[in-house]
């Protein structure tokens, strides 16, 4: 082999090598950036500011903080594949899609049945299931648990359990998202572990 021939060799490893590095690079910076804001949980529990609740984070999952819609997340593997939000609607506007608002005095029935209606208006209607409803102790208040199923505009088969309460201020739902085949079952039992070991550090920490 020529002198020529092994330089040129040599060059084309070496850019091979600088392509493949690139490449890890840029897969490495896009996913940090997409990870930014989420912190993995340490098994313990945390106090959600501008909420009523201190809630205890199994390890494993990752949390994001409260947004500009109150809502706190938490997921495993990634939102699309299963998600726990913490909502925290102001009564005035617990059920904006249908115009209705909620009170510390509405029974969790008649929060339940605005709760459909208005979940209704967002949710594709030609899919949606309700599959159970009732009552629910949620941090030691009276709430209710709901079970939905819905297909997504890919045809994918997500189920939902939704848990929703009224404080003195505000209109809370603890909701779990995940695709029915597998993930929702294999997540659901630690989804309900949350919702159990939720408290109620007092209502004066509850400021929109």
């Amino acid at each position: 082999m020529t002198l020529s021939a092994l330089t040129d060799r040599s060059s084309r490893i070496r850019l091979s090598r600088l392509s493949w590095r690139g490449i890890c690079l840029c897969l490495i910076v896009l996913t940090l950036s997409a990870c930014v804001g989420w912190k993995a949980s340490k098994s313990k529990r945390y106090d959600l500011k501008n909420t009523v609740f201190s809630i205890y984070v199994p390890a494993g999952w990752y949390s994001a903080p409260l947004n500009a819609k109150r809502t706190l997340t938490l997921t495993k593997d990634g939102e699309d594949i299963q998600r726990v939000l913490i909502r925290k609607r102001l009564h005035e506007d617990a059920f904006e899609h249908i115009e209705k608002s909620s009170s510390l005095d509405q029974l969790p029935q008649v929060l339940l049945e605005k709760f459909i209606a208005d979940t209704k208006v967002t949710m594709p209607m030609d899919t949606l299931e309700v599959l159970s409803h009732g009552p629910a102790l949620i941090a030691g208040k009276d709430g209710f648990q709901l079970d939905l199923a819905f297909r997504s505009s890919e045809g994918v088969r997500f189920r939902e359990r939704i848990y929703g309460m009224a404080s003195p201020l505000a209109f809370y739902t603890i909701e779990y998202r995940a695709p029915a085949l597998y993930y929702f079952d294999r997540d659901v039992d630690e989804f309900d572990e949350i919702v159990a070991g939720l408290q109620i550090r007092t209502w004066r920490w509850e400021r929109d």
